[in-house]
């Protein structure tokens, strides 16, 4: 009984966390809008990027890959994104700080969502917080603009590199490593949701 009422009492603990979260990502779209402002690019400017390069017979993949300005993640990502450009290019310290703290509070909020520290959303995001800090070593650096460009294809086209490589460890994969496997991985078109529910053994 006691079990029980702690389960609910910290279920409802995380409900009212995850509203607070809710309520800030409002704030999160609005310091994105006023980034995208500071590099010369506007929500229509994205999206008519991404309409140029599909052709009406990718309709399906087009959705996919189009911006998704109501999907919290997409915002996550795009500030993290543009904080490594300014740290990178610009040099800028405060960025990198910026980036860090962002992923963590990212971390923080996926594994209050998933309730539990083993979801996959929640290993990507700690995999990535690891790699922005292994990256601040003065020999381990390019690991930053791997990153960078990583970012960029996974805010504008839904391809996350770093998804697809976790998603071929023992722990996550339901078949057996294989070159077919490694190929259907990070060969295949973007996908709506995880890449690990998306790998099948037909193909994808």
């Amino acid at each position: 009984m006691i079990v029980l009422v702690n389960v609910l009492s910290l279920r409802s603990a995380n409900r009212a966390l995850e509203g607070r979260i809710s309520a800030n990502i409002q704030y999160l779209r609005s310091f994105g809008d006023r980034m995208l402002a500071d590099v010369g690019l506007t929500r229509p400017a994205i999206e008519g990027f991404v309409r140029k390069r599909m052709t009406s017979s990718d309709a399906d993949v087009r959705k996919m890959i189009q911006p998704r300005f109501d999907d919290p993640k997409w915002w996550y990502w795009l500030a993290t994104a543009i904080m490594l450009f300014e740290y990178l290019v610009g040099g800028s310290r405060l960025a990198m700080s910026a980036a860090i703290g962002l992923t963590a509070v990212q971390l923080f909020h996926f594994a209050v969502r998933e309730e539990t520290l083993t979801a996959f959303p929640v290993q990507v995001r700690a995999a990535y917080l690891g790699l922005l800090v292994v990256g601040l070593l003065p020999w381990m650096s390019f690991i930053h603009w791997i990153q960078l460009f990583g970012t960029w294809a996974m805010v504008l086209f839904s391809y996350c590199p770093l998804a697809r490589m976790l998603s071929v460890l023992p722990w996550n994969r339901h078949h057996p490593l294989s070159f077919d496997l490694l190929r259907r991985t990070f060969l295949s078109r973007p996908v709506r949701g995880s890449i690990v529910s998306a790998i099948r053994p037909s193909g994808l």
